[in-house]
């Protein structure tokens, strides 16, 4: 995946999501480690910062659109 510039404060949350992307995600207890939270929070503020008009706008809408749809997924699995 191409290097991804994000601006905002939730750059580092969509810099980490975004290298583990392809990866489903990145391993729960290095989400927990890292930022203090469990999966499904880091995946819901995943999906907030990326449905509103404040992401950078060097990202391409395939990077965006499969972020989504992998924490989309964890969320879903959280549910189980």
């Amino acid at each position: 995946m191409s290097s991804t510039k994000w601006a905002g404060p939730q750059s580092e949350l969509l810099t980490f999501a975004t290298r583990w992307v392809r990866s489903g995600g990145g391993p729960a207890d290095l989400i927990r480690d890292r930022f203090g939270m469990n999966e499904k929070e880091f995946f819901a503020r995943i999906l907030d910062a990326t449905d509103h008009d404040n992401t950078d706008q060097d990202n391409t809408g395939h990077s965006i659109t499969e972020l989504r749809r992998v924490a989309r997924q964890r969320l879903w699995l959280q549910r189980a």
